[in-house]
């Protein structure tokens, strides 16, 4: 009886020791990051947040410098009804972090993570 609680206890561990690297997988499936310069600035719009504050939403046309999809132009939607703290104003020619998500659809979401920070 002892060894079986043990072996139960085990199985049980070993489950919940790697359970979170299985939903870590199913998060970042059908994801593509990569670096994009800014081609184009479509849209850009100033609001003001429910606290008083300004800040500036971008609609970006993007080409992916680098990974799997270069080459590839890409449109970044950043105007919309949510307020994102410490929006970045990207001009033409910016070096930008893109993450691409595949939807259950077939279509993809764009997203500008960050500036890229580095000289190459």
């Amino acid at each position: 009886m002892k060894k079986r609680l043990y072996n139960l206890f085990l199985l049980l561990f070993a489950f919940l020791l790697f359970f979170p690297f299985t939903l870590q997988a199913q998060q970042t499936e059908g994801l593509i990051s990569f670096t994009a310069k800014v081609v184009e600035i479509k849209d850009s719009v100033s609001k003001t947040s429910s606290e008083g504050g300004e800040f500036t939403q971008q609609n970006l046309y993007l080409e992916a410098i680098s990974g799997p999809r270069q080459g590839e132009f890409f449109l970044y939607e950043g105007i919309s009804e949510v307020e994102v703290a410490n929006q970045k104003i990207y001009q033409v020619g910016d070096k930008v972090f893109v993450d691409v998500f595949s939807t259950d659809e077939g279509g993809e979401i764009v997203y500008v993570t960050e500036y890229v920070r580095s000289k190459s």
